[in-house]
């Protein structure tokens, strides 16, 4: 166990690590959140271990630039697994991470984790608080053409898991409500902490790069849509909605992100949509309508973001967005489908659309594109989007949750 002044802490989270890029295989926004979360608690005064599958031979626990310890435990073989497979991991999982503990509280993120991190803090003695970033009850109510529907143990196991955990903590109001709603928490267990954003790395341009931007967007403007390429994420709309604008307002669309190998047949639909409609696609080039940009790392992401005119999220559901405060924090507006916690992050930051027409999302891209065309157009919508980013630094969403921690200690 941690000392009095320095509680040990263990966040779960089986299926990806921290250390994983955002937008690769199932590695999204969570894995941002973890990295940033664990940091942060570090600084408010915790002992924190990261525990995650190990996916290779050689990985070796890590501790991050923050302080916080990166595990990798043994459960089945050290190589990937599709996470449709992953149940069947959970008990090899659990038995790692009790050898690893004790622990004075253990915070399980996604419902795999949660399985085992139940059986951990159990072994520890500890209170178990979980957070689950994706609620399969909501995700089938708003499935997407071509997505499997999340199995009905998943649903069990979330129902089961939110009303045996001491807390529970939702990273938007709209998971929250979901929460109680639709898997039967209790409202008096449930607390929102929306997550942060690293407001050093997503930032606006500088002088000299602002306008560098502004000569390459009056020669064609870009839009981006950063997540992993699946049909939840909607990226098939983003493409009808360019193709829907006259060539001559046509911005260039960057899809960053990959996809797993279950969505194959997803990416090679896009390619034919390309097609169809008359684009030209590329993994690199500036002539292209549509550029696959491949997973960016945070860097290479926040350097996109500086140089785009607007975000588009055009998801059939996401519990938060964080990529939404990343756009704002860079100065940019978003464009995104008015579903799940995405209002909350959008806020007032760009447009909420709530049909899924290309025409709509074209006329979106178009008012936002003839408003950044000039330069006062472009100060107005980044003062807007940085007064949006601006509350939600990390460090008083990490103390937050430390006060929630406490409180459970």
């Amino acid at each position: 166990m941690g000392s009095a002044s320095r509680p040990r802490v263990a966040l779960v989270s089986l299926h990806t690590s921290p250390l994983a890029t955002a937008g690769s295989g199932d590695a999204g926004g969570m894995n941002v959140y973890l990295r940033a979360l664990s940091d942060g608690l570090v600084a408010d005064g915790f002992e924190v271990d990261v525990l995650t599958r190990r996916t290779a031979a050689d990985q070796r626990s890590v501790t991050t630039r923050g302080g916080a310890r990166v595990l990798f435990l043994d459960a089945g073989p050290a190589e990937p697994v599709a996470k449709e497979d992953l149940h069947g991991l959970v008990d090899g999982f659990a038995t790692s991470a009790i050898a690893a503990g004790p622990y004075d509280l253990v915070h399980s993120h996604y419902w795999l984790s949660g399985l085992a991190g139940e059986r951990l803090a159990a072994a520890s003695g500890a209170p178990h608080l979980v957070t689950l970033h994706t609620l399969a009850a909501l995700k089938n109510e708003l499935l997407a053409e071509g997505d499997t529907p999340e199995p009905e143990a998943r649903v069990a196991a979330e129902r089961a898991l939110l009303e045996s955990a001491r807390a529970v903590i939702a990273v938007s109001q709209a998971e929250a409500d979901a929460a109680v709603s639709l898997a039967g928490a209790e409202h008096e267990r449930v607390r929102v902490v929306l997550p942060g954003v690293d407001t050093q790395l997503f930032r606006p341009p500088a002088v000299g790069e602002d306008e560098a931007r502004c000569d390459t967007n009056i020669r064609r403007p870009t839009v981006v849509v950063a997540a992993r390429v699946q049909p939840l994420k909607g990226q098939d709309l983003a493409i009808r909605a360019i193709a829907a604008l006259p060539r001559d307002r046509r911005p260039q669309l960057i899809l960053a992100g990959d996809a797993t190998a279950s969505h194959a047949a997803y990416v090679a639909a896009l390619h034919e949509l390309i097609e169809e409609s008359g684009l030209h696609s590329t993994t690199g080039g500036a002539d292209a309508d549509v550029l696959f940009a491949g997973p960016l790392d945070r860097e290479q992401l926040a350097e996109t973001l500086r140089r785009a005119s607007a975000l588009l999220i055009p998801s059939h559901s996401e519990t938060f967005g964080l990529v939404a405060l990343e756009a704002a924090a860079s100065g940019i507006p978003v464009i995104a489908s008015r579903v799940g916690g995405l209002p909350e992050a959008v806020g007032d930051n760009g447009i909420l659309l709530d049909d899924r027409r290309a025409e709509s999302w074209a006329a979106a891209m178009d008012a936002i594109l003839a408003e950044a065309h000039d330069a006062a157009g472009r100060t107005r919508l980044r003062a807007r989007a940085l007064a949006h980013a601006a509350p939600f630094g990390w460090d008083a969403v990490t103390h937050r949750i430390g006060d929630i921690y406490r409180s459970h200690l």
